[in-house]
């Protein structure tokens, strides 16, 4: 048993497989790290969040929340942190 792992073990193109395997493996979690690490979308307050989401609606398209989805007093604070339109 033991001399039919040395063969396999021994193997080169076995030996390269596991290269790669473990290349990958790393890779992965490295890239895994590096993407829990990136804080460039998180907000620390309400105010922030709804500035992030306008700003977000005026880049990509007209979003539209239903006033029935909302909290009376959430549709008022979006409809005053929203910059008045200039003519």
């Amino acid at each position: 048993m033991v001399q039919k792992l040395n063969r396999l073990i021994g193997r080169a193109d076995f030996r390269v497989l596991v290269f790669f395997t473990m290349l990958t493996v790393l890779v992965s979690i490295g890239w895994v790290f590096a993407q829990l690490a990136d804080e460039s979308n998180t907000v620390n307050t309400y105010e922030e969040l709804i500035t992030e989401y306008l700003a977000y609606r005026e880049t990509s398209y007209m979003l539209a929340v239903p006033s029935w989805y909302l909290l009376a007093d959430q549709v008022e604070s979006i409809v005053s942190v929203t910059p008045s339109p200039s003519i």
